[in-house]
């Protein structure tokens, strides 16, 4: 045995490092932030029902839609920074959870839900539930898009991802706006003959948790899990309570001699529960409530009659150009945790620039 042998055999002192070769993902660390690799299983923590779990993600393919770069001033700091918001569109991806040691798929795990209480010989296999998911609008088969939004980004790593995403093909987007805002530069694949183009791939991208103990709203991206598990309920509960609304309205209606008004005003209720529905259901990142904050009184919250996609942290991913491999770190300060600024009264900034830039507070 060479002295070299001896020196590997006294440091491993029994221990096989032979995983770190063969499945080198597994010894990953799941923590705040978590980054997807095309191809790559990659560990993080889930969250269902306000529990955490083990879960793994596997990024097949993302593609980027969308940038908007903003003013954002923090009420709690005075200081106003850049915001830059985007959409990855669409994004395929393999999203897992373990529960009880069993390793089932998201959306296993949404079907496990539905069929809680059906007999089983009504019940679906996972393929039928798919296809039920996505007459919902939430596309795990065909590809959802995600929403990002990344805080006090640093100016250079802007200038980069302007500077690469039209490469690709973007076009400035400005000029379709009729109330800019806070909004200084917006960045979109063309439109052809009602067909969006194809951005450019996205090989790998980060994503971050935000804290929803200092939110003002307490709302906020969690993780993909949680995002999907709550946007399924809303999707649920809304359409099955506007489904009961028009049967009884039709019942009412011919049994009890209701007026055309009545009539109309019921069905328009109801209308509006299927509308409130619809409204982001093909998005991993989820939706949420608008909620505009008092900015003299923050106890004071009015839940507005419509929801918006949430979007998930994220200051970090690949972009390939001209087939390149492009990174792209928006990060100004890469020590802190990525999570979104807490002042914000809607952390939701979605493709429609009223919402960008009206609707969205951001706490000032």
């Amino acid at each position: 045995m060479s002295q070299l042998d001896t020196i590997f055999d006294i440091f491993a002192d029994g221990t096989d490092f032979s995983t770190l070769i063969t499945d080198p993902g597994s010894l990953n660390t799941a923590g705040r932030t978590t980054t997807l690799v095309k191809g790559r299983r990659v560990p993080f923590n889930a969250s269902f029902a306000g529990q955490e779990f083990p879960g793994y993600v596997t990024l097949e393919s993302a593609r980027l839609h969308r940038i908007s770069v903003i003013d954002h001033t923090s009420a709690k700091q005075g200081t106003t920074t850049k915001l830059v918001t985007g959409i990855l569109k669409p994004v395929k991806m393999n999203v897992e959870i373990v529960i009880d040691g069993e390793v089932i798929t998201l959306p296993s795990l949404l079907r496990k839900i539905a069929m809680r209480n059906i007999p089983v010989e009504n019940q679906i296999t996972d393929e039928q539930f798919i296809a039920t998911l996505e007459q919902m609008g939430m596309r795990f088969a065909s590809g959802m898009n995600l929403f990002w939004q990344q805080f006090n980004s640093n100016q250079e790593g802007i200038n980069q991802l302007v500077s690469a995403f039209k490469a690709a093909g973007a076009a400035d987007a400005m000029g379709s706006m009729t109330n800019p805002g806070r909004i200084k530069e917006c960045y979109q694949m063309p439109r052809i003959n009602d067909v969006d183009m194809e951005g450019p791939e996205v090989t790998s991208f980060e994503l971050g948790r935000s804290d929803r103990t200092q939110s003002m709203t307490q709302q906020g991206y969690l993780d993909l899990v949680d995002a999907s598990a709550e946007n399924f309920k809303r999707i649920y509960k809304l359409r099955k309570q506007a489904a009961i609304q028009k049967q009884q309205t039709r019942e009412k209606s011919a049994t009890e001699s209701w007026s055309q008004e009545r009539i109309n005003q019921a069905n328009k209720e109801a209308n509006d529960l299927v509308r409130l529905s619809q409204q982001w259901a093909t998005t991993w990142s989820g939706a949420q409530q608008r909620i505009l904050v008092d900015k003299k009184d923050p106890s004071k919250m009015d839940l507005q009659d419509i929801y918006d996609p949430t979007s998930a942290p994220c200051g970090r991913f690949k972009l390939v150009v001209s087939g390149k491999e492009v990174p792209i770190d928006l990060w100004t300060n890469s020590a802190r945790a990525n999570t979104s600024d807490n002042s914000v009264s809607v952390s939701a900034p979605n493709a429609e620039a009223a919402v960008e830039s009206a609707v969205l507070t951001w706490g000032n």
